[in-house]
């Protein structure tokens, strides 16, 4: 494995912030336990892998597919479990709130039109307008691919 280092502060509670893409890199969220461990001169995270994906239990756990699941949750997700006959297709209204459908339907009305006019016309920040201009384009890409009705 690569090795990464970062640099982060001790904040006034005591507290150390671990960057998105280093908790998404290394899959830990908010049910992870991390452990402390001091080694000569220095601290070692290490994650613990032995909770529940679904609860964080760490009771009955067992491995389903390189993940652990508690029998509990196993129980449940049997029990709820639906078969997916054929993939779903989501909507174009599904993927895109009405602020950006009102963008969207601006833009496709007056083909010039700039960001900011927009912005004016819609009622929010210029920045707004360009990340609605990034997910019209998301949402375009899947259009294409044929996942949406």
């Amino acid at each position: 494995m690569k090795k990464m280092s970062i640099i982060r502060y001790v904040g006034v509670e005591g507290r150390i912030s671990l960057p998105k893409e280093f908790r998404e890199l290394n899959q830990i969220d908010s049910h992870t336990t991390l452990i402390l461990t001091k080694e000569e001169d220095s601290i070692v995270f290490s994650i613990r892998s032995d909770h529940c994906i679904f609860c964080a239990s760490t009771s009955n756990t067992i491995v389903f597919k390189t993940h652990n699941v508690c029998k509990k949750c196993v129980g449940t997700v049997s029990e709820e479990y639906k078969p997916v006959t054929e993939m779903s297709k989501v909507t174009y209204e599904e993927l895109l709130p009405k602020k950006i459908r009102e963008y969207h339907n601006l833009i496709l009305s007056h083909p010039g039109i700039k960001q900011h006019e927009a912005a004016q016309i819609l009622g929010v920040s210029q920045q707004r307008v360009s990340k609605m201009k990034r997910k019209i384009a998301e949402v375009s890409h899947l259009l294409s691919h044929g996942n949406i009705y």
